[in-house]
């Protein structure tokens, strides 16, 4: 990011990215668009190539090919500008295929999932994957109700210039988790935050927790921090409502934590670990998080690893790490006045 303040005040018409991927997050790329402009009139244009599965996989496959299929034009909505995806494989080079006729050959010696992103172009794939053992086949499930049986807390990653993240989570006495809702404090650019208030953030979260009966917050342990007078963020998250409960901040055993959950399986065959597919910022981010080049029993920090801390936070809680403790007063659990779903489809009861 500091090689492109060297850009500053530059102009040109025509910018181009040779891998765009190797850039960990969007801001050398969203820099340089402001720089692509002429005072001569002419036409600007900023083309980018790229392979999936390198740092920046997550954030470029969000920001060119979720948003609108292959060879279709996506007009962003605040800035009136489009961009478009264009899918090329080996087949579309043939000049190296005909200069190189063993190239494909070497290609497919790579392992199996460096095969599908590297010959076939497969942008679902993910190389470097922390959490390798999550799978959206058997990890997500659709959008469902629980009964009072299951007990409710939040657990939260403060963020003001970088989003904040709020999850809420389900758990039985049998120690399944589910996460089933979330508040994704951004601006909808990746990694970007809505710079709203505490007090703001607090009395909404509580606003949305109130049907569900979600009185206790697990929270960033740097919330309860304070320089002066003022409350702090925890404080002011107390005033609104919430019990807030510090939050284990070990990184090591948080990871583990989060990886016995994922692999670990229920009576029922189901994994212990759950998320319901109307978290889209979860499914955006956690499962595309790379690990840190200099320390590879963490997340590389440098990405969007908010809906990761808030989730590490609530499964290193003593809800989840103690299930017996949820045998509490009928006033702490959830009221859940929907239908409730067949346990043997979802096998979540």
């Amino acid at each position: 990011m500091q090689d492109v303040g060297e850009y500053n005040g530059h102009q040109y018409p025509w910018i181009a990215f040779d891998e765009l991927t190797e850039h960990i997050t969007p801001g050398p790329y969203e820099f340089m668009i402001g720089c692509c402009r002429s005072a001569m009139g002419a036409p600007c244009r900023i083309r980018s190539s790229g392979n999936p599965g390198r740092p920046g996989h997550g954030w470029v496959k969000a920001r060119f090919i979720d948003v609108c299929p292959p060879f279709d034009y996506y007009i962003d909505p605040k800035t009136g500008l489009s961009r478009t995806f264009i899918p090329s494989r080996l087949e579309d080079n043939q000049i190296l295929m005909q200069n190189d006729p063993d190239y494909e050959k070497r290609l497919l010696t790579y392992q199996p999932h460096l095969v599908k992103a590297l010959r076939w172009g497969d942008w679902d794939i993910i190389v470097g994957q922390v959490l390798s053992e999550f799978s959206r086949d058997t990890h997500v499930i659709p959008r469902v109700s629980l009964d009072q049986s299951w007990y409710r807390f939040c657990a939260m990653d403060w963020g003001f210039a970088r989003p904040f993240s709020i999850n809420w989570f389900a758990v039985n006495e049998d120690g399944r988790v589910i996460v089933y809702k979330e508040w994704y404090g951004s601006t909808g650019n990746p990694n970007e935050g809505l710079r709203m208030g505490a007090k703001e953030v607090a009395k909404k979260a509580w606003e949305m927790s109130l049907d569900d009966g979600v009185t206790v917050m697990v929270a960033d342990p740097a919330c309860w921090s304070k320089n002066d007078e003022t409350a702090s963020i925890a404080e002011t998250f107390e005033a609104a409502g919430f019990e807030m409960v510090k939050g284990e901040n070990d990184r090591k055993n948080g990871l583990q934590a989060l990886h016995d959950l994922m692999m670990a399986k229920g009576h029922d065959g189901r994994p212990m670990f759950l998320v319901m597919e109307n978290c889209t910022n979860w499914l955006r981010t956690v499962p595309y998080l790379s690990a840190d080049p200099r320390n590879p029993e963490d997340v590389d920090t440098e990405g969007e690893d908010h809906s990761y801390d808030s989730t590490r936070y609530g499964v290193m809680s003593e809800y989840v790490c103690n299930p017996k403790i949820l045998r509490r007063p009928a006033k702490m659990r959830a009221v859940n006045t929907r239908p409730k779903y067949d346990p043997m489809t979802y096998g979540l009861r």
